[in-house]
């Protein structure tokens, strides 16, 4: 019985070293049509017919409904009387008239021109993401011929296990990124499907990012390269100033009477932080020309500095012994020395800057910020070993 198979043809490679894969029917002899697909002999599979390297979930989407549909188009031609009549060149045309895949033309509604909108309505590190998980949803199908009616349960769980070589917060980001982007066709009344309440994002616990007091004595006492030194000295003011972002430090103008006062990049919410001598002794020492800080000086913006800043933070990990070192630790140490101290919860989380994007009145602005500075002030002495007295202001 004569059937469609599928066949790497390795005797002529393409340009980029890939060899074409193509559908293989006997008829006499064996006739073989280009699929437009190709791979390298090491992502080819003989055994299963499909391929296991980059985008290779999309690919094998499509070589698997060109081989359905070509076996289909031979049972039609089979039932109809023709297939033993036709000659090669009439099977080939006939197959070649199929299509893997139905097209239409991209609409609004489009799970790709959605996409597309969520990033415009984004910005910085948040746009960069959702621009990442649009070529996740690229390597896996065509979005620009889905329309959310389309996305059902089977397909989140096809599309989640396409991203199985990602670590389980990763596949998280882009699954939330999708659910985002659901949300917003549904806000803009272009369909009203929702399959995330049948598809559950499995919760992953974040691995804790915080360095001991002990460590955080032995930063800021090791000896360093220059270079490495002003990383070092950047990684300890940001954990002075309870774990403030990079972006946000790179991009502060000025001291307003002893405080930084500045809207964070990430949220757009209001901070006012207390500047305590350990964090003043640095941010002297790395004075800026145009900004407070000088690491904008010899970077031309701020992505520039900061992977120059993180591949350094690797190197002193090393250089100490330690797994690993991101600026990301700042946050997390900050607030774990918090409370090892004791300071209460609503302080720390006030100090993080959670819930504080609310209009309350001055009063309670200025209570909060004073049991704040007063909670960094004990952490930062608590780091240096000095006993419970004042910094002084």
């Amino acid at each position: 019985m004569a059937r469609a198979y599928l066949k790497l043809n390795i005797r002529r490679p393409l340009k980029d070293g890939s060899f074409p894969i193509q559908l293989a029917v006997g008829h006499g002899k064996d006739l073989y049509i280009g699929t437009g697909i190709s791979c390298g002999i090491e992502d080819w599979n003989p055994g299963d017919q499909k391929c296991c390297g980059e985008n290779s979930f999309l690919k094998n989407r499509i070589l698997s409904s060109l081989l359905s549909e070509a076996n289909s188009c031979i049972l039609r031609l089979k039932e109809e009387g023709k297939w033993l009549r036709m000659s090669n060149k009439e099977i080939k045309d006939a197959l070649k008239s199929i299509e893997a895949l139905p097209q239409r033309k991209d609409t609004r509604n489009s799970l790709g021109s959605l996409f597309k909108k969520a990033i415009e309505l984004k910005k910085g590190r948040t746009a960069s993401l959702y621009a990442d998980t649009l070529k996740k949803v690229e390597a896996y199908c065509d979005p620009y011929s889905i329309d959310f009616d389309d996305i059902n349960v089977i397909w989140l769980e096809e599309f989640s296990n396409s991203l199985s070589q990602l670590c389980p917060n990763t596949r998280n980001i882009h699954l939330r990124n999708l659910r985002a982007v659901n949300n917003l066709a549904i806000d803009c009344g272009l369909t009203k499907n929702y399959p995330f309440r049948q598809f559950s994002i499995s919760s992953v616990p974040t691995k804790k990012k915080n360095l001991s007091v002990e460590v955080m004595r032995q930063l800021a006492r090791v000896e360093l390269s220059p270079g490495l030194s002003l990383y070092r000295d950047i990684f300890l003011l940001s954990f002075y100033l309870m774990g403030i972002n990079v972006v946000d430090l790179c991009h502060l103008k000025e001291l307003k009477d002893g405080r930084i006062e500045y809207e964070r990049a990430k949220t757009h919410k209001p901070y006012s932080i207390k500047v305590w001598p350990a964090a003043q002794e640095l941010i002297t020492k790395h004075q800026g020309q145009n900004q407070l800080l000088k690491m904008l000086d010899c970077h031309k913006d701020y992505r520039s500095f900061y992977q120059g800043y993180q591949k350094g933070l690797h190197k002193i990990a090393k250089i100490m012994g330690l797994p690993r070192l991101t600026s990301y630790y700042c946050r997390h140490t900050w607030a774990t020395i918090a409370s090892e101290i004791d300071i209460p919860k609503e302080t720390i989380a006030a100090g993080l800057g959670h819930g504080m994007g609310n209009p309350i009145t001055s009063i309670y602005i200025n209570f909060d910020l004073k049991k704040v500075d007063e909670a960094n002030r004990q952490v930062i002495n608590h780091i240096h070993n000095f006993r419970d007295h004042p910094s002084p202001s």
